[in-house]
């Protein structure tokens, strides 16, 4: 093994977290029974989310902000009435419940378990992936899991790897590698770290940011080449 620690991402990295929200988005428009074009719905609440989470990611915003003003800007750009904190519990128990695994996923994580040290490491929030965790099985691989909001730091800040480090008590960063979908919170994260990283650009996203990843994967079966 080239990496003796193995560290994942879980949305879009394993599971296909895009699949998820979308499913998830639409549920929660439905349940609030609002006459709006799903399209339109879906892509105005990932605009705000996906901004609120890059405010989060730079500390700007705490966790509790982000469940519920995602909705509160929803629900005024849209015009429709909804308790912000309500739908946020809706929202999240909807995508509490969808587990999609990417393709090669069990492949991947069969060759490695045993054979290296393996943890999750993710900014989800815990009531969310602790259950998405258990309904994909991924507690078989995976004995460290590793969520920004019981760590009370999230990546990419070198305090939220500090802590995973020490609470796996690895010092031998050379040894180590990150495996993520996301350039700011995986790759910037992992590289300001130093340790080694690998971009899943699984859904051909653009290449967006100054620092540059190891390694880059369209497909998880690729990573049997890198790590072994």
């Amino acid at each position: 093994m080239k990496y003796d620690l193995v560290l994942f991402d879980l949305d879009n990295t394993l599971l296909n977290y895009k699949r998820a929200e979308v499913e998830s988005v639409e549920e929660l428009r439905v349940w609030l029974d609002v006459k709006i074009d799903s399209d339109l719905f879906h892509r105005t609440y990932k605009r705000i989310n996906h901004k609120m989470w890059t405010d989060f990611e730079d500390g700007l915003i705490d966790v509790n902000l982000l469940k519920t003003e995602r909705f509160r800007k929803l629900s005024l750009e849209l015009g429709f009435l909804c308790d912000p904190s309500n739908c946020s519990e809706k929202y999240l128990y909807f995508l509490s419940l969808k587990a999609y695994p990417l393709d090669g996923m069990y492949d991947i994580l069969d060759k490695l378990k045993g054979k290296t040290k393996l943890a999750i490491v993710s900014n989800g929030l815990s009531k969310v992936q602790y259950n998405r965790i258990e309904l994909a099985k991924l507690n078989q691989y995976f004995k460290h899991i590793f969520l920004s909001e019981e760590l009370g730091a999230s990546k990419p800040d070198i305090e939220y790897f500090e802590k995973v480090f020490l609470n796996l008590d690895w010092k031998e960063l050379d040894k180590a590698i990150i495996i993520g979908d996301n350039l700011n919170s995986d790759i910037k994260g992992g590289y300001n770290f130093g340790i080694a990283t690998c971009w899943a650009n699984l859904f051909e996203s653009e290449y967006t940011s100054g620092v540059k990843p190891d390694y880059t994967i369209s497909e998880l079966n690729q990573l049997e080449k890198i790590l072994f």
